[in-house]
């Protein structure tokens, strides 16, 4: 079976060369410096439906933990620039991106007109260590408001009892966990 889905040596090849492509267009190695810069667990956090104010379709936020603060805020913001360069040649006014302060962070919102209409604005941070990705700037402030609560973020959930007495049942290999 893995052979029959492997992907033949030409295919491998042309990945790579448009990974390459990429790479030099936006001035980092993926591998490098935007993997790189991750220091391991991540917590995927999501609201249903009409659970928040702001986001009347439902949201999400992802905090990534970084070893590499520098090295992320280099690989997010030269994403930034290809992908405003892209929308400016494609789709002139479709996109606006702008950087708001919290406190110390900046905060960048990617305003996309036709999302913006069901209240989702692409948002991301770096702050303490970690990278915030977030639906939109409510959450994206909330997440920062809970990292800079004094003793929250501090524990990750995999050092309480509760949580460590439900993973003795979890596969090794397991990949994501909701609760």
């Amino acid at each position: 079976l893995i052979q029959k889905i492997a992907p033949s040596p030409q295919d491998y090849q042309e990945v790579q060369q448009g990974i390459a492509g990429f790479e030099q267009q936006v001035g980092f190695k993926i591998r490098d410096e935007f993997l790189g810069s991750l220091a391991g667990p991540m917590v995927v956090y999501s609201l249903p439906a009409g659970a928040m104010m702001e986001a009347t379709s439902g949201a999400f936020a992802i905090m990534m933990q970084l070893n590499e603060e520098a090295k992320m805020n280099k690989a997010m913001t030269a994403i930034e620039k290809f992908v405003t360069a892209m929308a400016e040649q494609e789709a002139e006014g479709i996109l606006q991106i702008t950087q708001q302060q919290q406190g110390d962070t900046a905060m960048h919102v990617w305003t996309i007109a036709p999302l913006a209409l069901l209240q989702i604005s692409p948002t991301w941070m770096i702050s303490n260590n970690q990278l915030v990705i977030a639906s939109n700037p409510a959450l994206a402030r909330s997440a920062l408001r809970q990292m800079s609560v004094p003793g929250m973020g501090r524990k990750s959930i995999r050092s309480q009892p509760g949580f460590q007495q439900v993973a003795q049942n979890l596969p090794d290999n397991l990949l994501g966990f909701g609760y």
